[in-house]
């Protein structure tokens, strides 16, 4: 009985490997092309928390229902607008990783102070250093920094 275990494991274990390298195989290889445009920050995670936004309009951007944007140029140039200030640095992008750096803030003391949590929260994920990067589809797009995860939204294109 005990040859017919081992046969069951070894059995068992070549259909994992070849499970595990299917699964592999469908990995999706991403590049900067794949970041260009403008992304809607639709929700942030704090620890795992949802972060509540302000249910004011994002200044000057009544027109669209999010706290902000990142958009991504061709240049290895990024601009975003947060709820109530604005950022702007330079970008590379390997696949899987972002790397920020240079980025600069506009800050402008901002009510309620809930804004300018936000605020922080969204430049601390855009400052130098290394982001993690996960595509959901063609529209989501989720970076994620120590504790805190943005999720962003591709903006529709102008036709």
């Amino acid at each position: 009985m005990r040859p017919m275990r081992h046969t069951m494991v070894a059995v068992l274990v070549g259909l994992l490997t070849f499970a595990a390298s299917a699964c592999g195989q469908r990995t999706v290889e991403h590049s900067a092309a794949d970041l260009l445009g403008t992304w809607w920050i639709q929700e942030m995670t704090v620890a795992g928390d949802p972060f509540d936004f302000p249910n004011e309009a994002p200044m000057g951007f009544p027109e669209i229902d999010a706290p902000g944007t990142l958009e991504f140029l061709e240049n290895g140039r990024v601009v975003g607008a947060e709820p109530c200030n604005g950022l702007r640095g330079r970008y590379s992008f390997d696949g899987r990783f972002l790397t920020p750096s240079g980025f600069r803030y506009q800050a402008v003391l901002c009510t309620p102070e809930q804004v300018m949590e936000a605020d922080a929260l969204i430049f601390g994920v855009m400052t130098d250093g290394v982001v993690d990067v996960a595509f959901d589809g063609d529209d989501l797009l989720r970076l994620n920094r120590g504790d805190v995860e943005l999720t962003l939204r591709r903006a529709p294109q102008n036709s």
